[in-house]
C-alpha cells in the first residue's frame, strides 16, 4: 500500500459502484484485472455481503486466479455510507480492496497489520479527516 492507493470522499449510489470505485486504485496499477472486479460482484451478488467484515468495513476480495496479479491494498472512504445489506455492519464507510496473486508468501503478515488496524478506533478517527497524509501515516504505524 502506498499514499496513492487512499481515496477519500467517494461517493456512490449503490454497493456495486463502491465495489468498482474501490478497486480503482488497483485496476489502474494493473494489480487486478477486470475478472477480478467482476466476479467480486458477481459471488456478492450470490453469496451475499460477504466483505463486509466488522461494522462500517468491508474487505473486497476474491479468488486470486480470477484477475490478482500484483499484491496490493488499497483503501477508500466514502463520503456518505453505502448499504451492502449486510444485518449488523452497514453501512460501510471504509472499503479495504485486496489483491493477492497465488503463491504471496507475504500476505499473512499484512492480513496481522490490517487485522490490528481494524481493531484501533483511533485509525477511523483519522480516516474521517478526510487527510489522505494522516491516513497513510496511520497506516504505516500498524502495517509496518
Amino acid at each position: 500500500m502506498d499514499p496513492s492507493l487512499i481515496a477519500v470522499s467517494v461517493s456512490c449510489a449503490t454497493w456495486q459502484e463502491a465495489v468498482r470505485r474501490a478497486y480503482q486504485p488497483l485496476a489502474l496499477r494493473e494489480a487486478i484485472t477486470e475478472e477480478y472486479i467482476q466476479h467480486t460482484i458477481a459471488t456478492m451478488e450470490i453469496a451475499g455481503p460477504y466483505v463486509v467484515i466488522a461494522p462500517h468495513v468491508a474487505l473486497l476480495h476474491t479468488e486470486a486466479r480470477h484477475g490478482a496479479r500484483q499484491p496490493a491494498l488499497s483503501l477508500t472512504v466514502f463520503e456518505t455510507p453505502v448499504v451492502f445489506s449486510h444485518p449488523e455492519n452497514d453501512p460501510v464507510k471504509y472499503a479495504f480492496a485486496l489483491s493477492v496473486p497465488q503463491g504471496t508468501p507475504s500476505h499473512l503478515t499484512a492480513m496481522a497489520g490490517l487485522l490490528r488496524l481494524l481493531e484501533d478506533p483511533g485509525f477511523y478517527a483519522e480516516c474521517d479527516t478526510q487527510d489522505r497524509e494522516r491516513i497513510w501515516a496511520s497506516v504505516c504505524g500498524h502495517l509496518d
